[in-house]
């Protein structure tokens, strides 16, 4: 091989390159590349939105169950309230009941609780024969003056009258005694104490006033 052609194929390695399309094809081609980009940037755009889409949709979904729970529960509060719709002005019905009975019962002794104590203190071979309770009215005040009829006695809102018997006198003075220590009792007097000595027995008779502390209203 000559030196020529030796030079020959080491010029034949580095081949020029001409671009002998016309202009116009090449920018269709990069028009067609940019178009098929294009079209691929677009579907994954739309990929993402229907993703984003149904994550949305999933979340839409339990909100409006959520929702329609709610809404269900609160149906049924209401339904349940409708049934004591009608405790308030029961309720209120009661408490004017109660104000009422509380204003009639006011000026009421209660009669069986101071039968109880006055029998409670007395001895034992003591018996009351006979109790009246009159709370008519005041035993202190006159009825057209308004004036004590007695300056010593205590002003009350009624009187007790007391008849009873025993064996000695000494047993009508220690009951007197536990009168007097009485709650809503005050100034027991002893009107009468007779003795009958065939039969061994004092019959007595005995009056108290009764205070305001004797009321129900006092409690």
């Amino acid at each position: 091989m000559s030196f020529q052609t030796l030079e020959a194929v080491a010029t034949r390695t580095s081949v020029a390159r001409v671009n002998l399309l016309p202009a116009e094809v090449g920018s269709a081609r990069r028009g067609r590349l940019l178009q098929a980009g294009l079209a691929l940037g677009l579907v994954g755009v739309l990929g993402v939105s229907a993703a984003a889409y149904a994550v949305t949709a999933g979340h839409v979904g339990t909100a409006t169950e959520a929702l329609e729970a709610e809404q269900q529960r609160t149906l049924q509060l209401q339904q349940a309230q409708r049934r004591y719709v009608e405790v308030p002005r029961v309720l209120a019905e009661l408490e004017t009941a109660r104000r009422v009975q509380q204003d009639v019962t006011s000026g009421d002794v209660p009669a069986y609780e101071l039968l109880d104590q006055l029998a409670a203190g007395a001895p034992q071979d003591l018996s009351l024969t006979n109790v009246s309770l009159d709370t008519t009215a005041a035993t202190s005040t006159a009825a057209s003056t308004g004036t004590p009829t007695d300056p010593l006695a205590v002003q009350g809102v009624g009187t007790l009258e007391v008849t009873g018997q025993t064996k000695t006198q000494a047993q009508v003075a220690a009951w007197m005694d536990q009168v007097a220590g009485i709650a809503g009792l005050a100034d027991p007097r002893l009107s009468t104490s007779t003795l009958d000595p065939v039969q061994g027995v004092v019959t007595f008779n005995a009056t108290a006033t009764v205070t305001a502390d004797a009321l129900l209203s006092a409690r």
